[in-house]
């Protein structure tokens, strides 16, 4: 399973759970996929800040290269196609 592809399912399953309950509300997420073998990392982002990668053996906190711009929060916009990133 894709990240976005995951995430737009949620987003379609939380916007119906807030139609229902007649309350306005959204939240943040980001949802990864880390293949330790080769190394990469699949996400989508929903609204959330850019996440980081811990390199444990440099001791150093880096965001992840060049997605500084992210999807909407999940629960703000219907029928949205949230993309993966690697």
């Amino acid at each position: 399973q894709h990240p976005g592809e995951l995430m737009s399912r949620i987003n379609r399953d939380f916007l119906s759970i807030l139609r229902d309950v007649g309350s306005p509300m959204f939240v943040t997420a980001v949802y990864a996929v880390i293949d330790v073998a080769d190394g990469k990392v699949h996400y989508a982002n929903a609204g959330h800040p850019s996440p980081f990668v811990l390199r444990k053996s440099q001791g150093v906190a880096v965001p992840l290269d060049g997605h500084d711009v992210h999807d909407p929060a999940l629960g703000i916009v219907e029928d949205l196609s949230y993309r993966t990133y690697e």
